[in-house]
């Protein structure tokens, strides 16, 4: 899913609900050059705003997801040997959680009083844009699978609240993550 918002308020008084079909997910993603990552929802464009309201932003349907990753860590890409001393990643070979949202190719942007609940991965990832704030920003994975504690690998794993990636002064004025913002 992609949008362009240029001097626009995308203004948001509920959730943005991702379904729980892993498979039309896997099959719809798109791709991120970086890690192997996958994008569930693109927002581009310049002097924008997403308000939550305090009460709203995105259902991740993230249980299914760390459940369906389970005992496979981040479950993305996969590494072939080519060499004895090398090993060389393959981007785009297999299944791999999506990021709920990505500011992508974006300038003077605002996030505002939202919140990404149980995200597939990571919460949000902002890529090639400048002058970015988050500002009033929650971000809350939690796993809720008995069958999850205490395993070797633990079900909730890479839930980052937001990472960057070839982008310039993006600032966090209040935010809370039981999980991280990488």
């Amino acid at each position: 899913m992609k949008i362009q918002l240029n001097n626009a308020i995308l203004d948001v008084h509920g959730w943005i609900s991702f379904s729980d079909d892993i498979d039309h997910w896997v099959k719809n993603r798109v791709p991120f050059e970086f890690q192997n990552l996958a994008l569930a929802w693109i927002i581009e464009g310049e002097n924008y705003i997403l308000d939550g309201n305090d009460k709203g932003g995105i259902y991740g349907n993230g249980q299914v997801w760390y459940e369906w990753a389970k005992d496979e860590g981040n479950k993305y890409g996969r590494y072939v040997d080519l060499s004895p001393v090398s090993c060389v990643y393959i981007c785009f070979d297999a299944d791999s959680r999506p990021m709920s949202f990505a500011i992508t190719n974006s300038k003077n942007v605002i996030v505002k009083n939202w919140s990404v609940i149980q995200p597939q991965f990571w919460a949000s990832i902002v890529i090639n844009s400048t002058d970015v704030l988050y500002k009033d920003y929650y971000v809350n994975a939690t796993q809720y699978n008995p069958e999850g504690t205490g395993a070797f690998l633990s079900w909730l794993q890479n839930t980052d609240g937001c990472d960057t990636y070839r982008s310039h002064n993006v600032t966090f004025g209040t935010s809370l993550s039981p999980n991280n913002l990488a």
